[in-house]
């Protein structure tokens, strides 16, 4: 509590991606900075005249500043000995997400969406997998505090190996209630679109000043959130497919919930990339 401020509780969540703040040119894909934010919301005064700092809640202001000290000091100061408690924010973390993503694709599966089953089961398998890619990269991610054949390369590798255990889990406990609840067996074979889509892989053909340059102020596509046009240009890098590109953007917009920022589809993650390309 700061002397001068308020005496409230602090009801911080972490929400879907938001990008109008300063952390967003940290979370350029060709920039790899894992950039978060802390925004506080709803802001009355924000860019108006009455936008100073008598303002503030210094409680709140104190609240913050601590959590980016200690968080960054923590980040820059972290070795093996810190791994055990890394690990199990990893492990917890997505024990939590994973159940989260595992209810959202059992609701799937009988949403009233005017789509068939087998599609509906497709985007319940598809949240799933890049659930767990999700999951395992934060888990790899780790790995520069590792020291070569140490306690914690040993203790990552367990972590991971739950991780993988724990979304195979979830994986078949899917397919095995689709079996129950709709009488059919699980496909997820692609389509010819998709096909099509896994034999396309964009790299970027300017340097990161030359394409932003020439992507601001150009006009969005009708259907595409701004945000997930952001994510489909910070996903090029020459490995990945364009099905790849859709598939993770479209698991992020089922994981949060379809209307929170609007759905997803290939043809309008690839016009997205036509138009960039342009």
């Amino acid at each position: 509590l700061s002397t001068l401020g308020t005496q409230q509780p602090y009801r911080a969540e972490a929400v879907p991606f938001y990008d109008s703040t300063d952390h967003l040119v940290f979370n350029d894909g060709r920039v790899g900075i894992p950039g978060i934010s802390l925004t506080n919301w709803p802001d009355p005064y924000i860019h108006s005249t009455d936008d100073d700092l008598w303002q503030m809640d210094a409680t709140q202001l104190k609240r913050n500043a601590f959590i980016v000290a200690a968080a960054a000091y923590f980040i820059a100061s972290a070795g093996e000995p810190e791994l055990p408690r890394l690990a199990g924010l990893l492990l917890g973390g997505a024990q939590k997400r994973l159940a989260r993503d595992s209810a959202t694709a059992l609701q799937l599966l009988h949403a009233e969406s005017g789509s068939t089953a087998a599609q509906r089961y497709a985007d319940a398998a598809l949240l799933l997998e890049e659930a767990a890619r999700r999951e395992l990269a934060a888990v790899d991610s780790a790995r520069v505090f590792v020291q070569p054949a140490g306690a914690g390369e040993k203790l990552l590798a367990a972590t991971r190996t739950r991780v993988e255990v724990l979304a195979s889990t979830l994986r078949a406990d899917l397919d095995a209630f689709y079996r129950q609840s709709v009488a059919a067996e699980p496909s997820a074979e692609l389509s010819a679109e998709e096909k099509a889509a896994s034999e396309q892989v964009p790299e970027w053909a300017v340097s990161l000043a030359e394409s932003l340059e020439k992507l601001r102020g150009q006009p969005g596509v009708q259907g595409v959130h701004p945000f997930y046009a952001f994510d489909v240009h910070n996903l090029i890098d020459g490995q990945r497919s364009v099905l790849d590109i859709y598939r993770t953007v479209r698991a992020a917009a089922l994981s949060a919930g379809e209307w929170y920022y609007g759905p997803v589809e290939l043809s309008k993650v690839k016009e997205v990339l036509e138009r960039a390309e342009k």
